[in-house]
């Protein structure tokens, strides 16, 4: 008959053998409960409670600002953002020069009546038989006209890249700026005004 120590110690081995098999499991399990508190402990917001660490904090939300837009824009990589299909720059940007195209082919159709006015000018002029009635400036003046029919289409196309580029800036410096409410509302607010001060300068020089 086996002793009572015999069979206590049986008992410790049996159940340190089992405790040996599920802790690296139960460690693993509260490492990633941990990450997941750190990470919502970071996402609430910081105070600052001096210059420096606001200006550490700023300069710290302007490189990560500038990264992630030179990713977006410049290296057309959507790590962060691929479940956002507006974040896809690259392909926003060719909607945009194909919508471009077809207004264009819509409004100056290009293989109808191709010159016929220039070559009736060029006929009443000759008909006339009279040396310079065919005036210089008339070709200039048809051309100009054609030209002012398109003129808008320029101004538009960049209106509605310019409009999308504040789209994605002002997302990106939101989500950057969600641990400091102290400089989402003023970031925000200074980079709405530059760019709309940018598209009335660009439609200038249009």
């Amino acid at each position: 008959m086996v002793g009572i120590p015999v069979l206590a110690h049986k008992l410790v081995q049996i159940q340190s053998v089992i405790i040996s098999k599920c802790l690296p499991e139960i460690v693993k399990k509260i490492n990633e409960r941990l990450n997941v508190l750190i990470l919502e402990l970071n996402k609430l917001p910081q105070s600052l409670t001096s210059i420096p660490d606001a200006m550490t904090a700023f300069i710290r939300i302007g490189g990560s600002l500038k990264e992630t837009l030179h990713m977006i824009l410049i290296r057309g990589e959507f790590d962060q953002e691929s479940n956002n299909k507006q974040m896809y720059f690259d392909a926003r940007l060719v909607e945009m020069l194909d919508q471009l195209s077809k207004e264009l082919h819509t409004s100056f159709k290009f293989s109808e009546n191709f010159l016929v006015e220039e070559i009736q000018v060029l006929k009443e002029a000759n008909g006339i038989r009279l040396p310079h009635t065919l005036r210089p400036n008339v070709f200039y003046h048809l051309l100009q006209r054609e030209v002012n029919n398109i003129s808008s289409f320029p101004i538009s196309f960049v209106n509605k890249v310019w409009g999308y580029l504040e789209v994605v800036c002002l997302k990106v410096l939101i989500d950057h700026c969600g641990n400091y409410p102290q400089f989402s509302v003023t970031l925000t607010k200074y980079m709405i005004l530059n760019f709309h001060i940018t598209i009335i300068m660009l439609q200038t020089c249009i």
